[in-house]
């Protein structure tokens, strides 16, 4: 396991936390967090820079994974508990 190790999504209940948590991660796919307009802020797409938007084809978290995983190796893990409300 990388020294990254296993977070479980469910240990960060609202997008916000989540997004502070990828923020950690993978920092080079997010804006400053005080460029980021009030209404964006538990929104994804809100918090990547602009490059990242334009090269995103469809969905964003997917990406936001695919470079944790380059970033941190295949053994990365990321559990989801997924709500279906949202």
């Amino acid at each position: 396991m990388s020294e990254c190790g296993r977070y479980r999504l469910s240990e960060y209940p609202n997008s916000a936390a989540l997004i502070k948590k990828f923020r950690e991660l993978v920092p080079h796919l997010f804006i400053d967090i005080r460029e980021v307009e009030p209404g964006n802020r538990k929104v994804i797409e809100g918090h990547m820079t602009k490059e990242v938007r334009m090269k995103i084809v469809g969905n964003d978290r997917r990406h936001v994974l695919e470079e944790s995983i380059k970033l941190y190796g295949e053994d990365f893990e990321l559990t989801m508990e997924l709500n279906p409300k949202f």
